[in-house]
């Protein structure tokens, strides 16, 4: 078993994310710059993840936004994604994530959070209440109501078609990450979709740039200083690579 196989629910801690305090109107980070877009390098990795959790078994299927209000968006993952392991070990479920960071008109700076927790037919309903309770538990020292749909947003993501749907359900659920991925830097993503030779990557890399064209979906969203994208350690480029991403869906 290698240190990223979550089989015996091992703990897998997020990857370190650079610390801020704020100081007047802005932040005072620990790092040299600040990021203004996700990259299309960080774009395709977050796509490569999300195929691989769905292809392993740990589909992401939970789509939380979190509105971080005056608390630094970083401040607060550093300080849940460790509690939500620990409480996707003690219910004996795998756990993988994505997210990625935003800044609107409507919301201000805000969280995506793309992550699996394991159900079943039996507990579903009973499973995914008592992550809600908890979730708001640990968002309330931040100052964060997770019972205010305005500052919690939580959604089921289904890779199940109903009788009506003639899409490829994968296809629907990567939407919206692309939508989450919406700050990509626009040339250099223009540049990768034209240089993109797999058709996959290069489609959803196509559905980011659909998703900027909205003027309430500008990728231009100030700096954070801080990273803007990040995933778990059991469906990073090293998981993937250490054992071999499954083909393209």
């Amino acid at each position: 078993m290698t240190e990223n196989d979550t089989g015996d629910h091992t703990p897998i801690l997020p990857t370190p994310i650079h610390k801020v305090t704020k100081q007047g109107d802005g932040y005072k980070v620990k790092s040299k710059c600040g990021n203004a877009y996700i990259t299309p390098e960080q774009a395709k990795n977050a796509y490569q993840g999300f195929l691989y959790a769905y292809h392993t078994g740990k589909p992401l299927n939970r789509w939380i936004t979190i509105v971080t209000g005056d608390t630094a968006p970083n401040t607060i993952l550093n300080d849940i994604l460790p509690k939500i392991n620990m409480w996707t070990h003690r219910h004996k479920s795998d756990f993988a994530y994505i997210w990625t960071l935003e800044k609107d008109q409507d919301k201000g700076r805000h969280i995506h959070l793309f992550l699996h927790i394991t159900t079943g037919r039996d507990k579903n309903i009973k499973h995914i209440s008592t992550f809600k309770h908890y979730l708001t538990k640990i968002l309330k020292p931040h100052g964060i109501d997770g019972k205010d749909k305005q500052q919690v947003h939580f959604k089921t993501l289904s890779y199940y078609s109903g009788k009506n749907n003639d899409k490829n359900p994968l296809s629907v659920v990567l939407e919206k990450l692309a939508y989450s991925c919406k700050a990509t830097d626009p040339e250099p993503l223009h540049q990768a979709i034209q240089s993109e030779t797999d058709p996959n990557t290069r489609g959803f890399l196509q559905k980011i740039q659909t998703s900027q064209q909205s003027k309430s979906n500008s990728p231009d969203q100030g700096i954070f200083y801080c990273q803007r994208l990040g995933l778990s350690q059991n469906i990073n480029k090293k998981a993937r690579a250490d054992n071999h991403t499954p083909p393209h869906t």
